[in-house]
């Protein structure tokens, strides 16, 4: 039995559920701004060209810690210090609201700021 017989698709559904494919693999992580496509391999320069600065930004330094297991002593030791930030995008006519996670100067992740509490 074929698969469109079995599942009742007609032969114009199943190349629209496989274009819908990669719009779904996409949907995490990407935001448009204006006519330019945002996504973690974007510079954060390239990202304050296109989309201006941020509405606002929450900044913080966190603890970089490794492991330790050893005859004196065992949990975590720091290593260093990285800094984060979450820059925060108002819904505009260009630009989608979304919060862009940027560590050390790299983004590395973006979220709708519906999402986001």
């Amino acid at each position: 039995m074929s698969m469109r017989r079995r599942f009742g698709m007609s032969a114009a559904t199943l190349p629209i559920l496989a274009a819908m494919i990669p719009a779904v693999a996409l949907a995490d992580g990407y935001f448009r701004c204006g006519q330019s496509l945002i996504t973690s391999e974007t510079s954060v320069t390239e990202l304050v060209r296109k989309c201006g600065a941020p509405a606002s930004k929450d900044v913080s330094t966190e603890d970089v810690r490794v492991a330790v297991n050893g005859p004196w002593h065992s949990g975590t030791e720091k290593i260093g210090a990285t800094r984060v930030e979450k820059w925060h995008y108002l819904h505009t006519d260009r630009i989608d609201g979304m919060v862009v996670t940027v560590v050390d100067g790299k983004i590395l992740g973006i979220e709708s700021a519906a999402a986001t509490p």
